[in-house]
């Protein structure tokens, strides 16, 4: 797959930006005065740019490749300028060449257009040069102790990369690479997730936890940039070619709630391509969780019983809650995590109540009458409470997105769930202890 084609996830804003126009003749060399021109201080390109292009770290990445000395010439980078009128955006990137005083002096320069960055629709100087598929070449000559600018534009909001440049001199041919458009740019991507069927895999019904720091570091161990995970539980980072290594903590909700399976830290070496599926799994100590809602865990929670009668009567004197307010409790169950498990039709208020009144004749039933609970005592507010009286979210949606995890697998109903089906995990009836923990939550334990 060409790196054009690739796609990169949310929280990062220097996406990959895909063009393949054939502009007209018209539109080869726009009108200058109907853009609005921002190039960056010629003088400091980089610094310049990060003050407007995040993240910061892939900045820092790009540095080493902001200066090139090719065949005693010395390249730099000197700027990009995003411009606009009311029709398109073209993105322009700018560079000067220096002699290094030495002969012989500069015959041609070649500059790669990458396949990711579309066609070129200006550049300069015009004179003496020549565009190929994946090159433009200038024929003249620079002296040994002159000076040329250049500049190459294409069409969008071209994100950065390196590219090749090359020099020659007589006979003398040397390539390097520079900062230009898009190209050698790649993303590493994962998840934080509760691993609820202990398989050690990540399975699609398995969510992730958000704003747990993701730490990437470079091949001498030290730490080059940070993001947080997003409301799924993923991360991505975007890289240019190298080693790095990929850190989390250990202690992923500051307790002993949850254990790490395997390493703390993934490596991946010579990065030539996008790489997904660097995932983090935790498991939860249901046993040490449940001793602690029973004893220590600040609790602000009702049985099923109290949301019985609230269903029942909401609206009506003596209830806490309106219609209204039951059914923004429930919509929000039903997009809280996954699909499934509760999905509640058009007469949500009926539906929610039948499952947590029917008879229970398996454990699931139970399961699930306690799941709900626990949703709707997080979604109205309710649940693990910090010292400061706000809700705990990283815990409550820990337990939560456990809760689902476990309930869709005894249901059947996991995202890719044939997919799951070649791991070597088989399904597991719901254990006691997955009851309880609900149970213990939903109760009356804690301070």
């Amino acid at each position: 797959m060409k790196l054009c084609n690739y796609q990169w996830v949310g929280v990062l804003l220097l996406g990959l930006i895909l063009f393949g126009c054939e502009p007209s003749e018209e539109s080869i060399f726009p009108n200058e005065r109907e853009i609005n021109t921002t190039k960056v201080a010629e003088e400091d390109a980089l610094s310049k740019l990060q003050e407007t292009l995040k993240p910061d770290y892939f900045l820092n990445l790009l540095e080493p490749y902001e200066t090139s000395l090719i065949n005693t010439y010395t390249l730099e980078f000197t700027g990009r300028s995003l411009t606009e009128n009311e029709e398109n955006q073209i993105t322009t990137f700018y560079y000067t060449l220096t002699g290094g005083g030495e002969t012989p002096q500069l015959d041609s320069f070649f500059l790669e257009t990458p396949d990711c960055a579309g066609d070129v629709v200006n550049y300069s100087p015009q004179e003496s040069a020549n565009l190929f598929p994946k090159a433009i070449k200038w024929n003249s000559s620079v002296s040994k102790d002159g000076s040329q600018d250049y500049s190459i534009t294409y069409e969008g909001d071209m994100p950065l990369g390196v590219i090749n440049a090359t020099v020659t001199r007589g006979s003398i041919e040397d390539t390097g690479q520079i900062i230009g458009p898009c190209k050698g740019v790649y993303t590493l991507s994962g998840s934080i997730y509760i691993d609820a069927n202990n398989s050690g895999d990540k399975q699609e019904a398995e969510s992730g936890i958000s704003s747990i720091p993701i730490d990437l570091y470079n091949i001498m161990d030290e730490k080059i940039g940070s993001v947080p995970t997003a409301s799924d539980g993923s991360f991505s980072f975007r890289v240019i070619e190298g080693d790095y290594r990929i850190k989390v903590t250990d202690d992923l909700l500051e307790n002993d709630n949850y254990t790490a399976i395997g390493s703390s830290y993934i490596d991946v070496e010579d990065i030539t391509e996008n790489v997904s599926g660097l995932n983090f799994g935790f498991q939860a100590n249901t046993q040490k969780i449940i001793e602690d809602l029973e004893t220590t865990v600040l609790l602000d929670t009702e049985p099923t019983k109290y949301w019985i009668q609230q269903l029942r009567h909401a609206g009506k004197k003596n209830s806490d809650y309106t219609k209204e307010d039951i059914l923004v409790f429930l919509s929000g169950i039903e997009e809280l995590l996954l699909m499934e498990p509760f999905q509640f039709g058009d007469d949500k208020q009926a539906n929610a109540l039948d499952i947590l009144t029917r008879p229970i004749k398996t454990d699931l039933d139970e399961y699930l009458q306690q799941l709900l609970t626990a949703e709707l005592n997080v979604i109205s507010g309710r649940g693990a409470k910090l010292t400061s009286g706000e809700p705990d979210s990283s815990f409550n949606d820990a337990l939560l997105i456990y809760g689902e995890a476990v309930a869709c697998r005894e249901l059947g109903t996991c995202p890719g769930e044939e997919k799951a089906v070649s791991v070597k995990v088989q399904t597991k009836a719901v254990s006691s202890n997955d009851t309880r923990l609900l149970t213990s939550f939903n109760g009356t334990g804690g301070i």
